[in-house]
Formats: structure tokens, C-alpha cells, sequence
């Protein structure tokens, strides 16, 4: 007989919380660490593990797996949604306090993204309402051609 474990992942969960059904992780890195902790301190199940992940959104920047995340062929670790439950991972971050502006009549939202180093990142997009958007660019087309330089 192989013991084998399951962790549930909620979002009114906490990631303090000991990972049951009753009392589930918060997010996804708290799934990850609480796995981690149990392989370095010897108590992963021989039989592997189960992160069940109940209906709902996690948004996370951006999930990273090393080896410290790794089961065995015979005590895997497996991330799954709860059966029949819906389960979205936003790997990004959601953009709030967008400010309107107003040109001629077109109507224009602006956000400063430097305030939340969005640039520190290896490539940046923006979705809105699940569609990929153009980021602003100049000219809206083609190439820009300098005729003349001027000493």
C-alpha cells in the first residue's frame, strides 16, 4: 500500500492553511512551497501528490518549476482542477486604476506602466477582455523613412 497525498488550492484559501479541503492554499506558489517543504524535509508521500485546484481565477505572474518540483516516476506530483470544477490561471496581472482621457472624441484609457515595473519583465503584452491589443506605436504602419539629416 502507498500513501499518497492530496493538497486543495481555493481562492478563499489561505496560504497558511494546512492545504485540506476544509481549510485550502490560497495560490499556486503556496502549493509549490508547501510540495517543496514536504520533499526537503523527507515527508513526500510515497505514493506522490495531488494539488486540486477548486473552481475559480489565480492570477500569478508567472509560474517557474525547477527540479525542487519534481516528483518520481512512482510518487508524481500532479497539478489538476477539482473533477467538474472550472479552473483559469492568469499568468499576469490585472491593471487597475486606468485613467480617461479625452482627444478630439476619441475616448482614450491611459495607464502608467513604469508604476508597477512591468518593464523589468522579459516581454510585455496586454489583453483586454481576453484579446491580445496593439501596443502603442508610431507610425500605426509600415516603416518611418528619414530623408534628410541636417548637420
Amino acid at each position: 500500500f502507498r500513501s499518497w497525498m492530496k493538497v486543495y488550492v481555493a481562492p478563499d484559501g489561505d496560504d497558511t492553511n494546512e492545504g485540506t479541503v476544509t481549510k485550502p492554499l490560497k495560490t499556486f506558489q503556496g502549493a509549490q512551497e508547501f510540495i517543496r517543504n514536504l520533499k526537503s524535509e523527507g515527508d513526500l508521500p510515497d505514493g506522490g501528490v495531488t494539488v486540486y485546484f477548486r473552481s475559480g481565477e489565480y492570477e500569478t505572474e508567472g509560474l517557474k518549476f525547477t527540479s525542487r518540483d519534481s516528483g518520481t516516476v512512482d510518487a508524481p506530483i500532479e497539478y489538476t482542477a477539482y473533477e467538474g470544477e472550472v479552473v483559469t490561471i492568469i499568468g499576469g496581472r490585472r491593471l487597475k486604476d486606468w485613467k480617461k482621457s479625452f482627444l478630439g472624441e476619441t475616448d482614450i484609457h491611459h495607464f502608467k506602466l513604469r508604476s508597477i515595473d512591468v518593464f523589468d519583465s522579459e516581454g510585455v503584452e496586454l489583453f483586454c477582455n481576453g484579446k491580445a491589443m496593439t501596443l502603442a506605436r508610431y507610425p500605426n504602419e509600415g516603416w518611418s523613412h528619414i530623408w534628410n539629416v541636417h548637420p
